[in-house]
């Protein structure tokens, strides 16, 4: 349990008082006495194990003083990492406990109480003030508590956090015992089951001596009475077997018709799921060749990729047919710049400079020479010339140019269709589009006839299933085994002629006859056996009695050793178990011991069944109790105790540890190594200390200042 925020309300010393804890160790430093140290940790436990509903006149003294209003505190707390809220308004006398992620809630004292002892681990305020929570003047209180710790030792054997302890299965053991002896060694106005039955066996068999005399006297009677009862079972036995003669041959005849009607019955539907086979036989192959048709498995798929096909075919068609014009135009424009070969040559860049060049020299030398203008002229007219031709060169080439920028863009394009056709037929898993259209057709070919027969099928059906028509001739099958089994021997053989029949009608009157006869004189010898006050199912029934008083007394007998060695050998169990956990206390407190003491006391004797402890001293070379020892070294002593039990106990449920400032007679080396074992163990305990000073400011992980004066 991780502790996580505490508030209370008119609590003591406090109005109001608020303070956050964290994992790890939690320092609470009051700097004066009377600041308010001992009102918060007294807060915690009223919080986590007071009764709010409880009005005894005590809780008064919980009270903020002047005022009569009485607390509310609120803890906020985490388990497994599960965050949990506690409020306790003892005012109002209401409790709440509220798992925040789940929002489930208990509010009813009882549930409260043992969802509390769940999640800390301890049953009672006692066990937890014995274990988790050290006190300065307290460190050496560990018999306070020694009910809940024995009861608790006891659970780790039973393994129940809660359950019944191997002490108390004694004790109801006990009782049960004196229970069932009650009235055996002396007088009980009550007595047990054992005394009642042993009185009752008493009683029954001179009851039935008694009944021994009246016996003989009506031995006679008793002796005719089983003849006559045995003649009439005879003939009672021979009516019967005649009457379940003439009875047979009218049932024989009654299961034949009905075997026959059940027959046709299943010839009818025999013929009808023959049919019904034959059409489930062909629309499997159907289905198998479709199955065989891979990436046919869908007619939606199908058609949409159909569709697909015949799109990018039209499309690859229109492209062709504009491709063939194309090259024909750029064949066109290339023959014509293949004619204009000289006016090309006129274009390029090397007549056009010559004809400036022309142009600039003969204008130049026309100084020297008149007849060089006449040259200027011609290169004037060459470059206008080269211009013109190359204006006309590069008309033809840009259309050169657009033609084939289209005809590339064409075939990229008819390269596009034949990339997306070969995606559609490869997604079909056909490899041409020959072999999708010849699937295509044979898929649609399978795919109507398996409509076909699959609405003859619905149609023989009539909306029946074939499951239910096989089940109707398994029933049917059923039917007549069962009715040809009831055409046993004895039903076969009742084939009786007329003859045979009236024969039989007579015997068996004369036997209705004596059977009456018979049952008079059984009535006249059961009237004269009451009329002499003897009734022999009396004697029965008395003997039966006896045998079952009997037969219950050797049970509770029985039980009651069987009660015996159960005390017994739980007795022995729990001391031999109790041995071994007390084992495990005991090296727990020796390896706690040895830290605190600096190495100086690694060894104790724990005597089985308490919490009484020797110490072996090395400097008196003897085992000591701790109260022989110094000051310091008891405190350390019953510290190491305490911790171990707590380990011990609450096992993996890890709950807050909390000192209220305990080591003040420590020195300096002990108290070091034992606030290093703290530090270890609030690696998985929280610990709170509880102090007026700064001496475990170091080891701190969160400090929690109170409110001065």
């Amino acid at each position: 349990m991780l502790i996580k925020r505490v508030k209370l309300e008119n609590f003591k010393k406090f109005k109001s008082l608020e303070r956050e804890f964290g994992p790890g160790i939690n320092v609470v430093k009051g700097r004066l006495n009377e600041t308010g140290k001992s009102t918060l940790l007294e807060g915690i436990l009223t919080a986590l194990f007071k009764d709010s509903k409880r009005s005894a006149p005590k809780l008064g003294s919980l009270n903020t003083w002047g005022t009569d209003r009485r607390p509310r505190l609120h803890i906020e707390f985490q388990v497994d990492g599960e965050d949990y809220a506690l409020v306790k308004d003892f005012n109002k006398k209401t409790l709440c406990l509220t798992a925040l992620s789940s929002q489930e809630q208990w509010d009813v004292p009882r549930k409260v109480e043992e969802k509390l002892h769940s999640l800390l681990g301890a049953i009672s305020e006692d066990l937890f003030q014995a274990t988790c929570c050290i006190r300065q003047d307290e460190v050496r209180d560990v018999q306070s508590g020694q009910k809940e710790v024995s009861h608790s030792m006891e659970r780790i054997i039973t393994g129940g956090s809660r359950g019944t302890t191997a002490t108390d299965a004694i004790k109801e053991l006990e009782k049960e015992i004196d229970g069932m002896r009650k009235g055996l060694e002396r007088y009980a106005k009550s007595p047990g089951p054992i005394a009642a039955l042993k009185k009752e066996v008493a009683e029954l068999e001179q009851k039935l001596a008694e009944s021994s005399d009246k016996v003989k006297e009506l031995e006679k009677l008793r002796k005719e009475l089983p003849e006559v009862e045995t003649r009439l079972a005879q003939v009672k036995e021979e009516l019967k077997r005649y009457r379940k003669l003439l009875e047979n041959n009218k049932k024989r005849q009654e299961i034949e018709e009905k075997i026959e009607r059940l027959k046709r019955d299943y010839n009818t539907i025999d013929g009808l799921t023959s049919k019904l086979n034959s059409l489930e036989s062909e629309r499997q192959e159907l289905n198998s060749k479709l199955r065989s048709l891979s990436g046919f498995d869908d007619q939606e798929k199908v058609a949409d990729a159909e569709k697909d096909l015949k799109t990018l075919k039209g499309r690859r068609q229109d492209i062709e047919q504009d491709l063939s014009e194309r090259k024909q135009e750029l064949a066109a424009v290339e023959a014509q710049l293949k004619q204009r070969a000289v006016l090309a040559s006129l274009a390029s860049r090397t007549t056009l400079l010559a004809g400036i060049v022309i142009t600039i020299l003969g204008f130049a030398l026309m100084v020297w020479h008149g007849l060089a203008a006449i040259a200027g002229g011609l290169g004037i007219v060459l470059v206008i010339v080269s211009l013109l031709a190359k204006n006309s060169v590069i008309a033809n080439k840009k259309e050169r140019e657009h033609l084939q920028q289209r005809i590339a863009d064409m075939m990229k394009a008819l390269e596009e269709i034949k990339q997306e056709e070969d995606r559609i037929l490869s997604a079909m898993n056909c490899v041409s589009a020959e072999e999708f259209d010849h699937k295509c057709k044979e898929f649609k070919d399978l795919t109507d006839r398996l409509k076909i027969t699959e609405a003859r099928r619905t149609a023989l059906l009539e909306g029946q299933t074939i499951e239910g028509l096989e089940q109707q001739k398994r029933d049917l099958i059923r039917d007549i085994a069962i009715e040809e089994a009831k055409l046993t021997e004895d039903l076969k053989s009742t084939r009786l002629s007329p003859e045979e029949f009236i024969k039989l009608q007579e015997r068996t009157q004369k036997l209705e006859g004596e059977e009456k006869r018979l049952e008079r004189r059984m009535g006249e010898i059961e009237g004269q056996l009451k009329q002499a006050g003897y009734d022999p199912e009396v004697l029965s029934q008395l003997e039966e009695k006896l045998q079952e008083s009997q037969e219950k007394l050797a049970a509770e007998e029985r039980k009651l050793k069987v009660y015996e060695l159960a005390r017994d050998f739980i007795a022995r169990a729990r001391e031999e178990t109790l041995r071994d956990v007390h084992a495990e206390l005991q090296q727990k407190i020796e390896e706690y011991l040895s830290i605190f003491t600096n190495g100086k006391y690694n060894k104790i004797q724990l005597k089985p069944g308490t919490l009484e402890c020797l110490i072996f001293s090395e400097e008196k070379a003897d085992w000591v109790k701790p109260e022989e020892l110094s000051g310091g070294t008891m405190d350390q002593f019953y510290l190491a105790f305490r911790l171990a039990l707590a380990r011990l106990i609450y096992r993996d449920q890890l709950p807050p540890l909390v000192f209220d400032d305990p080591f003040y007679n420590f020195d300096p080396i002990r108290l070091s190594r034992t606030l290093d074992s703290l530090k270890k163990l609030s690696r998985s305990h929280q610990v709170i200390i509880f102090t007026l000073g700064d001496t475990y400011d170091k080891i701190a992980d969160r400090i929690i200042e109170l409110p001065q004066e």
